[in-house]
């Protein structure tokens, strides 16, 4: 992911008024590039997603008629190991974002988080 930011990235930060306004405006830039970059592979995670559902109900349909080769089945295979890992991933996104929010907006001083807060420290 990180070598797909690089060059929006790069590119704000090189932009001629990066530099020459105020700190706190000076981030704009690279947080729009940032959060444009950000929806685009969102974007291209659904539409992948989309694409190798469609790829695994063609090549299942080929495979139940009888007519799959060794080959077909051997790329079926794999095309479920690619969309078990674009699940993951997209499973492991969505639970980076409730913990962000929960720790943004939640309940940072009820009872429940310290002990919950308590237990991690254990674990860690």
């Amino acid at each position: 992911m990180a070598d797909q930011c690089g060059p929006s990235l790069k590119q704000s930060l090189l932009a001629d008024d990066f530099y020459s306004t105020a700190e706190v405006r000076a981030w704009k830039p690279l947080r729009r590039t940032l959060r444009d970059w950000d929806h685009l592979k969102r974007k291209s995670w659904k539409h992948r997603r989309s694409l190798l559902e469609d790829k695994i109900l063609e090549l299942s349909s080929i495979i139940d008629s009888g007519s799959g080769s060794s080959a077909e089945i051997d790329i079926l295979k794999s095309t479920k190991v690619n969309l078990d890992k674009l699940y993951n991933d997209d499973d492991i996104y969505w639970r980076q974002q409730a913990k962000k929010r929960w720790i943004k907006d939640g309940d940072s001083n009820t009872r429940y988080f310290q002990q919950y807060a308590s237990m991690r420290r254990k674990f860690n």
